[in-house]
């Protein structure tokens, strides 16, 4: 069985993949349901956490900080390029990309409609009511509304706008991976992942579309048009380019 990395980025996924691994691997690093107690002490609960001992440590502590995170046999999380210099070059590196709009559309859910009023999502109060255009404009949330299939393969999560740059060092983040998942397809893409881990042929829990997004998206159909264009201008180009050069495992 082969150590694996999975980027993890929101709304493509990602929550069915680490569930349908974390039987095989045990806890997963930076992926804080499923993470263990030594892991978030030794390494950080989340890769900041992990920059960050790195940016403070000595040459001897980054080293065994270094060797510590590659003895990992499973890391996730929301987890961006920024993580990719560190792993060793024995591990299976995969993520999951989804239909742009599709990805916005769902994020969108996830926030301002949880399926229980139990869920307490970042700026839910604040964004409770509005409708999905209103929502794109929301600046507290701009960074992870903006263009993020693109943010997390270029490692550029807080910069204000996404441009030419970034998508480039997206593309250039591609030649770490040894596989891409899409979402429409994700059942034949993990199986094909985890024959490639060693695993077998595994299946993975159906996606499952909330009842709120079900009900309203009846009267209010999504789709790419010239005000959703600015949002996913850049990840459309990098699903379109993954498509054509990168599904094939390597």
């Amino acid at each position: 069985m082969k150590p694996a990395f999975f980027m993890h980025i929101p709304k493509t996924g990602g929550t069915s993949v680490h569930c349908a691994l974390e039987p095989h691997y045990g806890p997963c690093l930076f992926y804080p349901p499923l993470a263990s107690d030594g892991q978030n002490q030794k390494l950080g609960k989340k890769l900041n956490g992990f920059l960050n001992r790195i940016d403070v440590a000595t040459v001897s502590e980054r080293d065994q900080l270094t060797d510590l995170l590659c003895a990992q046999p499973f890391i996730g999380g929301h987890t961006d390029a920024r993580l990719l210099p560190f792993l060793g070059g024995s591990r299976f590196v995969f993520t999951c990309l989804r239909d742009p709009v599709d990805r916005l559309v769902s994020y969108y859910f996830h926030v301002t409609h949880p399926e229980k009023p139990s869920w307490k999502r970042e700026y839910g109060a604040q964004t409770a009511g509005m409708d999905f255009f209103e929502f794109l404009h929301f600046s507290p949330l701009h960074t992870k509304i903006d263009n993020l299939m693109t943010r997390f393969l270029s490692g550029e999560m807080r910069i204000n706008s996404i441009g030419d740059d970034q998508l480039e060092k997206a593309l250039k983040a591609l030649d770490f991976f040894n596989y891409i998942c899409f979402q429409a397809e994700l059942a034949e893409g993990f199986a094909n992942v985890t024959r490639a881990l060693g695993l077998g042929e595994l299946t993975i829990a159906s996606h499952k579309v909330g009842e709120s997004r079900k009900q309203i998206a009846i009267a209010s159909p999504y789709r790419y048009n010239n005000r959703v264009e600015p949002y996913v201008r850049y990840d459309y180009a990098l699903v379109e380019i993954v498509r054509k050069k990168f599904q094939i495992q390597r």
